[in-house]
């Protein structure tokens, strides 16, 4: 799925409550899209809220070259309840006094992603209704606590994890104006520091089920064909990613490097067989799955869409 609640009573109560913090109802309310997930899929029908029911949440400036069975089947072989999109830098990067959080862990040479992004998201029911859970923990939410809980002493392994009385600190954090952010992003990272406690997680470090294109250099040779003949396949990592992400510049491309803005990219290069989310294009020029050969895609107006595993 995906998409958010927006109510706007509910949104200028919160900028009130969250003043300074952001400037952007947008940027507030998708912290929400995680109980919006919740909410929305449990309503599709009788069996549809098993904590084992395996759900997406994926931001619209994607492209999905899978199959809801494929995609499930990929998420199964993680052998892990929650998979969170992953990418080779780290954003938003908040004052960690020097602290990675993620460097931990251990990936082998030539890894393309160890950060997580919160654009791609993939995980039992179980495992999103404990995300949420997290953020409910937190006064302040949506302004999610900013400073590491613990930061390693001297001669100590960089990334240990932190204690409960430190996580105990962590959570308050979130009743100080001064030390909490709303970006929702820095809030799905900022409750993975805390998951191992009840819930276990991995980041696709590999692109097995998604690619973040932000930085991505020259499609043409990092994006070619795949030998089904119509997915792009991440050449790099000789993988086919089931979503593609046009998160962070990639959305604008920079046409001297070989990266056409997101909208061309999608019209000129994408098979048919791709499903775009119906605002990411222009109406009518992905009806269906159905190629209208237009070749001006407008900006999107909203992003509101679904679709289910």
């Amino acid at each position: 799925m995906t998409g958010w609640d927006y109510d706007p009573v509910r949104a200028a109560q919160d900028m009130r409550r969250v003043r300074g913090k952001t400037r952007s109802t947008r940027w507030l309310m998708q912290t929400y899209k995680y109980a919006w997930l919740l909410n929305a899929s449990s309503h599709r029908g009788a069996g549809s809220s098993s904590l084992s029911e395996p759900l997406v949440l994926i931001d619209t400036d994607t492209v999905v070259q899978c199959s809801a069975r494929e995609l499930a089947e990929r998420f199964a072989a993680f052998g892990t309840p929650l998979v969170v999109g992953g990418e080779p830098s780290w954003w938003p990067q908040p004052d960690y006094r020097g602290f990675d959080p993620w460097a931990a862990q251990q990936l082998p040479r030539g890894t393309h992603a160890r950060y997580p992004n919160s654009g791609m998201l993939f995980g039992t029911r179980a495992a999103i209704r404990r995300v949420v859970g997290i953020f409910r923990r937190w006064p302040r939410y949506p302004c999610c606590p900013l400073h590491m809980p613990h930061a390693p002493d001297a001669g100590e392994l960089r990334g240990k994890r932190p204690s409960a009385s430190a996580l105990s600190d962590f959570h308050s954090q979130s009743n100080a104006s001064a030390s909490c952010l709303v970006e929702d992003q820095h809030c799905l990272q900022a409750a993975l520091r805390t998951l191992k406690l009840g819930v276990d997680y991995k980041i696709d470090t590999e692109a097995s089920l998604a690619l973040n294109l932000n930085a991505l250099p020259d499609y043409r040779r990092t994006l070619p064909r795949a030998p089904d003949g119509w997915r792009l396949m991440y050449a790099p990592k000789n993988t086919t990613p089931c979503v593609l992400h046009f998160n962070g510049y990639a959305k604008g491309g920079v046409a001297s490097k070989g990266t056409p803005p997101m909208r061309q990219f999608i019209v000129e290069s994408m098979s048919p067989l791709a499903w775009v989310p119906s605002e990411a294009v222009e109406a009518g020029a992905w009806p269906n799955g159905k190629w209208s050969g237009k070749k001006e895609v407008p900006k999107s107006k909203s992003e509101r869409n679904s679709s289910r595993i």
